[in-house]
């Protein structure tokens, strides 16, 4: 689905190492504290519960579970991962809906407060973690 219920893209490494490349995501994605997470050879899945006990800046705050899938092609690696917003997108649809009817603001005041402050998640989500799960891979495969 697009805007604003889930993400997905592709990060190409290029000369790098498989292996590496994958503990080095499967270390910051343990490191983002995840209530599950199952581990295949070329699979990381995970999901977050909303009561965790993590920093307001953990990596995986707004996202409510995820999978990253590594190929790899000669020297190069592909890491495609898919995250799903919807557990964020509901509890702030739900909080704002309260707020509306217990404070009686208008309508139109709601609409545009919940679709600035899920653009702003979703922006700042979608940027984030690829860019996390790029640094981590990196991290660990050998730079030629």
């Amino acid at each position: 689905m697009p805007f604003p219920i889930s993400a997905r893209g592709t990060i190409v490494l290029e000369s790098a190492n498989l292996t590496q490349a994958f503990a080095g995501v499967e270390a910051a994605i343990q490191d983002a504290k995840p209530s599950t997470m199952s581990v295949t050879p070329t699979e990381i899945r995970f999901a977050t519960s909303a009561f965790r006990s993590v920093s307001r800046y953990n990596l995986l705050n707004s996202i409510g579970s995820g999978d990253v899938k590594f190929t790899e092609t000669g020297r190069t690696v592909e890491v495609q991962y898919h995250i799903s917003l919807l557990r964020t997108v509901s509890v702030m649809s739900t909080s704002l809906v309260i707020l509306s009817l217990v404070a009686r603001i208008p309508g139109l005041v709601i609409a545009i407060a919940w679709f600035w402050v899920v653009a702003i998640l979703y922006a700042v989500t979608t940027r984030r973690f690829p860019a996390a799960l790029r640094k981590a891979a990196s991290v660990h495969a050998p730079h030629i």
